[in-house]
């Protein structure tokens, strides 16, 4: 994970994400590209489906969903 704050979130004066030790963040950092995709856009629709519901708690609750989805995926 890097420490310091991307320029990208410095100029929308936001929180960098990306620059805590986040356990969601760093599995997800960890997954091969096909399965960051998939994920990124669940994470997407869940915080458009969801009122208030951010992207680290979005994470949260797809991690929370997981065992359910593999579940019915057999």
């Amino acid at each position: 994970m890097r420490t310091e704050t991307d320029f990208v979130f410095r100029l929308a004066e936001v929180r960098d994400p990306f620059a805590v030790e986040d356990p969601f963040l760093l599995a997800f950092m960890a997954l091969p590209p096909k399965q960051r995709r998939w994920v990124a856009r669940q994470t997407i629709l869940l915080c458009a489906a969801v009122d208030g519901l951010d992207t680290l708690g979005a994470l949260e609750l797809l991690a929370r969903i997981a065992p359910f989805a593999e579940a019915n995926r057999h």
